[in-house]
């Protein structure tokens, strides 16, 4: 099994193909002349100095390993598991696996708590006197100045709050109010559909 370690760019003498991007690797080997050596009946895959697999093929000419190196494994069902998500690692002799269960956990919980981020932040429509409107944080920022405003009955005649179909709806203080805590209503209720799921 082939084991050539870090390619870089080089120049060499007399190329076969002028103008073309050359390899090699840190014991000098070209690129395209160390292909050969490879079986055809392997996996093939580039990895990082970390060992982590970058790329996987049955094709050795399918890899570019630019600042990679390159290894082949036997094309067995375990070592077919293996991508290029950053969880496969080559150890020098196997692909292992680096989620751990501690690590698949760690993950699952910053997936959680980024959709839950993403629902929490979201605007939503509700359905509120015959209207629809939005609320969410958003919402509710744009709107906690206009209902001090409201509570102070301080509002300006003729004042308006833009419903969820665009419509501008004229709003007494009550109103408003009443609108205010509809959302809260709402925000609390959509938050306790997002945290029981």
């Amino acid at each position: 099994m082939q084991n050539i370690k870090h390619f870089t760019p080089y120049e060499p003498e007399s190329p076969a193909f002028p103008g073309a991007a050359y390899l090699k690797s840190e014991d000098g080997q070209d690129w395209y002349e160390c292909q050969k050596r490879f079986a055809e009946d392997t996996l093939k895959f580039t990895y990082d100095d970390n060992g982590v697999i970058t790329c996987i093929t049955r094709d050795v000419s399918g890899l570019w390993p630019y600042n990679r190196s390159v290894a082949e494994v036997p094309d067995t069902e375990e070592n077919r598991r293996a991508d290029i998500s950053g969880r496969w690692r080559f150890d020098g002799a196997n692909i292992t696996d680096l989620m751990t269960p501690d690590k698949a956990r760690e993950q699952k919980a910053r997936e959680i708590e980024a959709w839950r981020n993403i629902q929490e932040n979201a605007n939503y429509v509700f359905a509120f006197n015959g209207r629809n409107w939005d609320y969410g944080k958003a919402t509710q920022e744009r709107l906690s100045l206009s209902v001090q405003m409201a509570k102070a009955n301080k509002l300006p005649d003729g004042f308006i709050w833009t419903d969820a179909d665009n419509n501008d709806i004229p709003m007494t203080s009550g109103e408003l109010i009443n609108l205010s805590d509809a959302i809260d209503q709402a925000m609390f209720t959509k938050g306790l559909q997002i945290h029981m799921r």
